[in-house]
C-alpha cells in the first residue's frame, strides 16, 4: 500500500518540469517505480498515480469490462485520451504536458496533496476555494460511511 501523505507548495520549471517531493520520490522506490499515470479525469485538478497500481486497478478493472458495451467503449476511449505517463528523470522531476496544466489551470505554482494511493495536483488558487467549503467534520463522516 502507497503512503502519499502530506501537501507542498512547488512550481513547474520553464520545461513543465515538476519535483516529486522527496518524501514520494521515497515511495516511488520502495515501489520501484519511476514512472506515474497522469490523469485529467478529475475536476479542477490533475491526478497521478504509480503505473503499477494504475495497471493492477483501473486499467485491469476497465479491461474486464465488455468489448461491445457502448459505456464501457466510452469509457476506454474517456482513459485514453485523459491520461498519460511520465517518468521521473534522475533529479526526480516529470513532465507535465501543457494541456494538462491548461485542464487544471496550473500556471506556474502547483499544491501537491497526497491521498494515500495517488497524488493530486492543483492550482494553489483553486485548492484553496474547494478546501473552504469542506465540513472539517466531513472527513469523520466518510471515515464512518466506509467504516473505518
Amino acid at each position: 500500500m502507497e503512503d502519499f501523505l502530506g501537501t507542498f507548495d512547488y512550481s513547474l520549471d520553464d520545461k513543465n518540469r515538476l519535483s516529486i517531493p522527496a518524501k514520494f520520490r521515497k515511495v516511488m522506490s520502495e515501489l520501484q517505480q519511476k514512472t506515474f499515470i497522469i490523469s485529467m479525469l478529475d475536476d479542477s485538478r490533475l491526478t497521478l498515480y504509480p503505473y503499477s497500481s494504475f495497471r493492477e486497478t483501473i486499467a485491469k478493472r476497465i479491461s474486464e469490462l465488455p468489448q461491445f458495451d457502448e459505456n464501457a467503449n466510452e469509457l476506454r476511449r474517456s482513459l485514453g485520451l485523459n491520461t498519460t505517463d511520465s517518468s521521473m528523470d534522475n533529479q526526480g522531476r516529470i513532465i507535465i504536458p501543457p494541456n494538462y496544466c491548461d485542464y487544471a489551470g496550473i500556471n506556474k505554482k502547483v499544491k501537491i496533496i497526497g491521498c494515500t494511493n495517488k497524488i493530486e495536483l492543483w492550482n494553489p488558487e483553486v485548492y484553496v476555494d474547494v478546501s473552504k467549503v469542506k465540513d472539517p467534520t466531513s472527513t469523520k463522516e466518510k471515515l464512518k460511511q466506509f467504516s473505518i
